[in-house]
């Protein structure tokens, strides 16, 4: 009587489900990427040459001092009031541009929260004040 041997077993591991999911795990995060958006404000700028100048009936003047303080024209004005008397220019028939006026010190996140407010009002027209800067002559060498 002859025996048989006993062949070793062997043992195989399916990777192809491993691979399923993977694959649909980059194609969820793919897809879910896409529909990600960063918030910001949307801004629409008056086009205008520095040689062009708003009319002072047509522009309302939000200052920021290096101090933090805002200022609505010549009077300091904290968030809600400024927002009010916003929603009241914006009522107004005529359109209106804000020009903001900020201190080089001032910190970027009070002019974001300004125009913000100015977003939330209802007047969309913003424009940055800046000095120009002086031309330099060409070097000619």
């Amino acid at each position: 009587m002859r025996l048989r041997r006993r062949q070793p077993a062997t043992v195989a591991l399916d990777i192809a489900p491993i691979v399923d999911t993977v694959f649909n795990l980059m194609i969820f995060f793919a897809l879910s990427l896409n529909f990600l958006s960063m918030p910001g404000i949307r801004v629409n700028l008056p086009k205008a040459t520095p040689d062009q100048h708003l009319a002072q009936s047509q522009q309302i003047t939000i200052s920021i001092t290096k101090d933090h303080e805002v200022l609505l024209g010549d009077s300091v004005v904290n968030p809600e009031e400024l927002l009010a008397a916003l929603r009241a220019e914006a009522a107004r028939p005529a359109p209106r541009v804000v020009v903001i006026k900020a201190d080089s010190a001032a910190l970027h996140g009070e002019v974001v929260q300004v125009m913000d407010t100015a977003r939330r009002a209802g007047l969309t027209r913003l424009a940055i004040a800046a000095l120009p800067l002086a031309r330099q002559p060409a070097d000619r060498n």
